[in-house]
């Protein structure tokens, strides 16, 4: 699919589960990743870009602490947490890629 205004090639939706930082190096050649709703990767891009709860709390805390080394404790996790709130979304779509410069966007 081509995306009208900025004349992109979407060639890459995250599968399931997985970190959107795992495509960096594709962003690096070029490669367009297609983030929505329906389709974005782990859950905490979900959670952070998209809106989408895909645990339950305790569940996440657990996960980004002891799985991913975010923080010390879930205490000092489920504060990080608290403060920061997910991005908003006005757009139903999120493009990831190198950065460009786009005639007319930027």
């Amino acid at each position: 699919m081509t995306h009208p205004m900025l004349n992109v090639q979407t060639t890459l939706k995250p599968k399931a589960n997985e970190c959107i930082f795992a495509y960096y190096k594709k962003w690096i050649k070029g490669e367009t990743l297609h983030i929505s709703k329906e389709h974005y990767g782990c859950g905490g891009a979900g959670r952070w870009m998209c809106g989408v709860e895909t645990r339950a709390k305790e569940d996440f805390l657990t996960f980004l602490v002891d799985g991913e080394g975010l923080k010390a404790s879930k205490e000092l996790m489920e504060k990080w947490i608290i403060k920061r709130k997910p991005y908003d979304s006005i757009h139903k779509n999120i493009f990831i890629d190198h950065l460009k410069i786009v005639s007319g966007i930027i």
